[in-house]
């Protein structure tokens, strides 16, 4: 078989490879034999005399046939099959004995299939092709072998060189001669003259850079040798002994720091060698960048000049010039882009290290800097320079009040707060209205807001002077104007909102709901479901419009449109159902008006998908409106508003009659802990950024403090260093502290880069402001550590240590406002969740015990435990949800508010050592099988777990709320101080005019009539109110 040959060879490998390394230990033995046998003889060669010239020939003789004879008992030395294979599997653990099982089933007589001694051999044999047997079994005694061979070798070769040299002269007549004369006396010799060969001679090397002198020796070698440095006039600079190096031959020293040009030469005794140049030169590198950046013209922002950075930050259709200082006249100077975009930069006239380049970049990316001098020594390390385009950003709106859909009644103002900001700045904004088909545009009166700068803007709608009806719908949206790219005027417009008109004499009666099931939602009417529909309609054709106003393709949009002309075509549908069922002919004619504006908004919205076309956006958005507006007048004029006891429950949409409620004022914790929680969720972007740059302030702070210390401290030590060692070392030191100081340089223009990030550059304004302030400080202090005045240095330092904590101060109040929203909810709903565990105690507490005599029918109607379960459970996700929330604020609150983050660690890990969520599911499964006493067990030990929790949360939450019963107080005295200041100015009031004051008095008596509830008149109070 093919394998079992294929097999076979790897093993004769092996076997060549393991017969080498045979033949050379045997000869490396054989070898250091005769080599102390000739040692041996060139000490008894000279007592033998003429007897012993014959001694080496033999002995040469006898190493001959003992070379041959070990050769040929090499070659006949054999290794078995398995005793090679033993050898492998010991190299080669991961053969599980595969080798030695295919050797033994080679042998004759091995009983085993063909077919699976075919496999075992191919195994092995694709083993051997991809392992290295000969290399890996024999490559340790290989090593082993060849060394001890070659150093035998080399040892014997010595002694026979030594032995042979040493025969003549022992023979010879002379030496007989002498030797039974005695010895002649010859005159002393003169000593030698000794020439010295110096490398590496006349030589060029980097300033500051070490250099290794190495002095041969002819034709003896002294017993020392010193290296000396001069100066080029000759002064001595140093004088360095030198050692003999391991050949012997030779003597070797080293400068270890070259600080100029220089004379060297080697003296050893009274020999002297040649004297040699060193010549110094330095490599081109950066010394100092400054940046001056000019903003596009339409922009009219000034240019702006950044000293020492490596990063800038420029407006599209802007320029930036860099000004680069290097240290020495440069042949060829470049800035290379990552899109191997070359830009030269050309030298000043008159200054041959100042470098200047102007760009106009179209997109962000990184330039290396490469220099080339005269020699084509190029910069070791290119630094890199960072450009980041920034794009003219649309204004940007920010909506403060309201921020949803509202109901008034027609002789309201309606009050509406934005705030507007733009990179550039915003030149004008307002609010346009739109009632019952007639436009109105209020124009804010501002002057044009600086970059970034968030400008607040408001204004009153007296819907009595605009001839408002009930059921009409006012939709109102904001818009801020900028200038664009090419020096357009842009219109940025915010999200479309919807104000009801309700008549005057709407009914709005509060009462206890009727009883439902737990998860239940509210109930709306066809009508109020078909408005929400359809306004949802109205925005997302109104987002369309916008973004296309702002820049994006129809064609990018017209997926968008596809959706909304299908939802369009949903509520059409579900519209056509309404109609047929109303009964009332005031609603069905309103619904049928809808209908029909829908049905002539389908058209215009499948030619701007088809077509793309945006003016048909704007068509199809009129009867859209149209089609909302008739919705409104469909629906019912009464409304009821029911109270539930329980709260709303989680993907619950929003109750249609919230609005009203909210217009009455009706203060319900449930409505308010709701929009509390959307308004966080909306700033949880800005408050994580902000997060991360306070972190990243106080990093910069402490290292900025260390960096201050440390130049003190070294000010200290070089004015008390006294050796040049000293002063040497203290000199490295301060070279490593201006790079500290210059890497901390960079990593403030790191953060300043983050903050002109166009989401963070309306929010950090003022913070990039006082970040510019921190970064000349900084560099200042770089720049004295430069010139080596420590002193002044330091005071930078300090001073841009405190302004960075002053930052750092400022970003945790802006922090800190994220935590108290949060811990207010936090504390709001620690507090339902105790709330609803007392209900649930209280409904085991009144839970009914059957008689055992009674039907299972009665039983399941009296126990009815899984009411009670399914409130246990609903209290289980809440509970779940609280401790998720607190541990995510504990972890935020990690470094910015230690006592925070403790209290409401320590109240979550006291939380789950109670076994408060295990407690909860042990009382769910027993009250649902009915089993009283158990669940009532669980219960009040999840009952206390909920009361130790809610106390940990109000601890938690007055660390930063403060406490309820000081807030109360304080707001007392603000009150009694606001009561007296009104009575002592109604009293002067009273002085000066009675007959005003009378007056004053029946006109608030009658708008106080006019004003009372219909209700309250004549037979007191009733359980409905009415509306104003």
């Amino acid at each position: 078989m093919i394998e079992a040959t294929i097999l076979q060879r790897k093993l004769d490998e092996v076997r060549e490879h393991l017969r080498e390394c045979l033949r050379r230990r045997v000869m490396a033995r054989m070898l250091l034999v005769y080599g102390v046998i000739a040692v041996a003889l060139v000490f008894a060669v000279p007592a033998l005399g003429p007897d012993g010239r014959f001694l080496a020939p033999l002995v040469m003789l006898g190493m001959a046939l003992t070379f041959f004879t070990l050769n040929f008992w090499v070659k006949r030395r054999r290794w078995s099959d398995i005793e090679v294979a033993r050898m492998i599997e010991r190299r080669h653990p991961d053969l599980n004995a595969l080798l030695l099982t295919a050797i033994e089933h080679l042998e004759p007589g091995a009983e085993l299939s063909e077919f699976f001694q075919k496999r075992l051999l191919a195994e092995a044999a694709s083993k051997g092709a991809v392992q290295a047997w000969p290399a890996t079994v024999t490559s340790r005694s290989m090593r082993g072998a060849t060394a001890g061979f070659v150093v035998s070798a080399l040892l014997c070769a010595s002694a026979w060189v030594w032995l042979l040299a040493l025969l003549p002269r022992s023979f010879s007549p002379e030496i007989a001669a002498v030797e039974k004369v005695g010895p002649i006396e010859k005159e002393p010799e003169p000593d030698p003259k000794i020439e010295i060969t110096v490398s590496p001679g006349d030589t060029e090397i980097e300033l500051g850079s070490r250099l290794i002198v190495e002095a041969k020796m002819q034709p003896v070698v002294p017993d020392s040798a010193t290296l000396i440095l001069t100066d080029l006039e000759g002064a001595e600079l140093d004088r360095v002994p030198m050692r003999l190096t391991v050949d012997g031959d030779a003597f070797g020293g080293l400068l270890t720091r070259v600080k100029q040009d220089a004379l060297y030469r080697v003296e050893a005794g009274e020999a002297v060698s040649k004297t040699h140049k060193i010549t110094t030169f330095v490599y081109p590198a950066l010394v100092r960048a400054d940046v001056k950046i000019t903003p596009p013209a339409y922009s009219g922002l000034p240019a702006k000049e950044i000293k020492n950075t490596m990063k800038a930050t420029v407006l599209e259709g802007g320029e930036i010039e860099f000004t680069v200082t290097v240290n020495k006249p440069v042949k060829d100077a470049e800035l290379f882009g990552q899109d191997k975009t070359v830009l030269p930069l050309k030298a000043k006239a008159g200054e041959p290290t100042v470098l200047t380049a102007v760009m106009k970049p179209e997109k962000s990316q990184k330039w290396r800097l490469h220099l080339v001098d005269e020699q084509e020594r190029a910069n070791k390390n290119p630094p890199w320079f960072t450009v980041t385009v920034q794009t003219n950003q649309l204004a940007k709106i920010e909506v403060v009040f309201p921020k949803r859909d509202i109901q008034v009644s027609a002789i309201q103002e309606l009050p509406v707060e934005a705030k507007v900001s733009d990179d550039i700045g915003v030149t004008r904004s307002g609010v346009s209205f739109s009632i019952a088909g007639d436009h109105k545009e209020v124009l804010f009166q501002h002057a044009t807001t600086a970059p970034a700068k968030k400008q607040d803007v408001k204004t009153l709608l007296t819907l009595e002077n605009e001839n408002a009806a009930p059921r009409q719908l006012v939709s109102y949206f904001f818009w801020a104007e900028d200038q664009g790219p090419q020096g357009e005027v842009r219109r940025a417009m915010s999200d479309m909102f919807f104000a009801d008109v309700r008549h005057f004499e709407d009914i709005f009666r509060e009462r206890e709901a009727p009883p439902s099931m737990p998860g239940e939602p509210g109930q709306q009417s066809q009508s109020d479901k078909l408005l929400d529909l359809q306004k949802q309609v109205v925005n997302a054709t109104w987002r369309v419009i916008r973004d296309t106003n702002a820049g994006k393709s129809m064609d990018a949009a017209a997926p968008d449109v596809d959706v909304v002309h299908e939802s369009q075509g949903i509520t059409l549908d579900k519209t056509k159902e309404a109609m047929e069922e109303a009964e009332d002919a005031e609603v069905k004619l309103a619904l049928t008006e809808a209908w029909k504006s829908m049905k002539d908004a389908l058209d215009p919205l499948q030619q701007a998908a088809e077509e793309k076309k945006r003016t048909a956006l704007n068509q199809a958005l009129g009867f859209e409106q149209s089609a909302l507006e008739w919705l409104h007048r469909a629906s019912s004029r009464e409304h009821l508003i029911m109270r539930q006891n329980q709260p709303r429950q989680p993907g619950q949409g929003q109750r249609p009659n919230e609005n009203q409620l909210s217009s009455l004022e009706l203060k319900q914790e449930e409505q308010r802990y709701e929009e509390e929680k959307m308004a966080a969720e909306e700033q949880s972007a800005e408050q994580q950024e902000n997060l991360q740059v306070l972190n990243r302030l106080k990093e910069l702070a402490r290292r900025q403090e260390a960096l201050a210390e440390k130049m003190k401290e070294l000010e200290n030590q070089i004015a008390q260093a006294k050796t040049e060692e000293e002063r040497e070392e203290l000199e490295n030191q301060l070279k490593r502290l201006q790079q500290e100081q210059e890497q901390l340089l960079s990593d403030l223009d790191d953060l300043k880069e983050r903050m002109e990030k166009p989401e963070n550059a309306s929010n950090m304004a003022e913070a990039r402001e006082q970040l510019d302030q921190v970064r000349e400080q900084v560099m200042d202090s770089a720049e004295k550590l430069r010139e080596q005045q420590l002193a002044d240095a330091a005071n930078s330092a300090t001073r841009a240590q405190r302004e960075l904590e002053q930052m750092q101060e400022d970003f945790k109040q802006k922090t800190a406002r994220r935590f108290t929203e949060e811990m207010r909810q936090l504390r709001q709903q620690a507090r339902e969740v105790a709330e609803q565990q007392k209900q649930i105690s209280e409904s085991l507490e009144n839970q009914k015990t059957p008689d055992p005599g009674q039907s299972t029918s009665t039983l399941e109607k009296m126990l009815d435990g899984s009411q009670v379960a399914r409130k246990i459970e609903e209290q289980s996700g809440k509970v779940g949800e609280l401790l998720e929330n607190m541990r995510r604020i504990s972890e935020q609150a990690e470094g910015n508010n230690p006592l925070l983050h403790r209290r409401l660690y320590e109240s979550v890990r006291d939380a789950q050592t109670s076994g408060l969520e295990e407690n909860l599911e042990e009382a769910r499964l027993q009250s649902r099988y009915g089993q009283r006493a158990g669940a009532q067990d669980a219960e009040r030990k999840a009952a206390a777990a909920v009361e130790k929790l809610q106390q940990g949360v109000d601890k938690a939450a007055e660390s930063v709320l403060g406490s309820e019963t000081d807030a109360l107080r304080m707001a007392r005295s603000e009150l009694d101080k606001l009561i007296k200041e009104a009575e002592s100015e109604a009293g002067q009031a009273g002085r000066t005019d009675p007959s005003d004051q009378t007056d004053q008095t029946a006109q608030r008596g009658q708008s106080g009539e006019e004003d009372q509830p219909q209700g309250q008149r004549g037979q007191g109070s009733q359980p409905s109110q009415t509306a104003q």
